[in-house]
């Protein structure tokens, strides 16, 4: 199944030790590849940063505080925690097949607050789960303002990528270099996706997680918003930026791209699991979870004991 998805990699993680490493498609250990939306989970976790740094003072901060362009109907209900959890309620229609939607235009815009600009909070933030682009992309917004404008005291960071450089590649040793992409040079991170990194750097992000935050006895990520981040909130499979499994023999949540990336979390087995590629056979949605389950379940097999 790894050859038949078009799997760049596949890495298994036990007891903090990596304990199989397998390339494809002339993929090897220091090759970066895009995290597509696992980037979205990686920004929750830089946010969480943020508000242990004092960046930032709450989940339940409200929006329009950051953002007071943002216009709608419900705009002065939405906190940063609606955005994390998919219940922001904004105009957005995620589609990633149609060449002039709104999830094309941040993609490819030399521009993405300008883009971000015409979403607007048409609904009731918190009453339903819709998974939108957009919402982490607000997220991103805020965080970079919040940065380039702390309080006082608090260091200047012109990027999100000097943050994340500093609060998690540094800390955690990562092995090579990684690459937002912004939406033009010195430009803005697109957060709702495209951070590129290596394999093995995203597992390290995993046993950051798995580790409940730790790392060489650092705190890095407060272990409670952890725990709440990995479990469901307004939907069953989805926490604050966390994919959570369905009832399943052995759970697990997990960061998920678009073409199959995945950073696979399993604490009763205290596993990790890696998979990135090109893409999967997107027959169903039933299908790539399917794909993800079998990712999943061969790891635990072959390693699990």
């Amino acid at each position: 199944m790894l050859e038949e998805t078009e799997s760049g990699s596949y890495l298994v993680y036990k007891d903090n030790k990596l304990v199989s490493e397998n390339y494809f498609q002339e993929h090897e250990k220091s090759s970066i590849t895009n995290s597509f939306s696992m980037a979205k989970t990686i920004t929750t976790l830089l946010l969480q940063k943020s508000i242990q740094d004092g960046y930032i003072k709450s989940w339940d901060e409200k929006v329009i505080n950051w953002l007071p362009w943002l216009q709608g109907e419900f705009v002065n209900e939405l906190t940063l925690r609606h955005l994390s959890t998919m219940t922001a309620g904004l105009n957005w229609r995620e589609n990633y097949f149609a060449p002039l939607g709104i999830t094309a235009r941040a993609y490819y815009s030399e521009d993405v607050e300008g883009v971000m600009r015409s979403v607007i909070v048409e609904s009731k933030p918190g009453s339903k789960w819709e998974y939108q682009s957009g919402a982490t992309q607000l997220l991103g917004l805020i965080l970079m303002k919040a940065l380039q404008t702390p309080p006082t005291g608090l260091k200047v960071f012109p990027q999100i990528s000097d943050y994340a450089s500093e609060k998690l590649w540094m800390p955690l040793g990562m092995e090579n270099d990684a690459q937002w992409s912004l939406d033009h040079k010195d430009g803005r991170e697109l957060t709702f996706c495209c951070l590129n990194a290596s394999s093995r750097d995203f597992g390290k992000l995993g046993l950051l997680v798995l580790n409940n935050g730790k790392w060489n006895r650092e705190n890095i990520i407060d272990s409670s918003f952890l725990s709440l981040a990995s479990q469901p909130w307004k939907f069953i499979n989805y926490g604050h930026s966390f994919w959570v499994s369905p009832a399943t023999e052995i759970p697990f949540y997990y960061f998920q791209g678009l073409k199959g990336q995945y950073i696979v979390i399993i604490p009763s087995k205290n596993m990790v699991i890696v998979r990135t590629g090109n893409g999967v056979k997107r027959k169903d949605k039933e299908y790539v979870f399917t794909c993800l389950r079998k990712y999943v379940s061969e790891g635990i097999r072959l390693f699990g004991n």
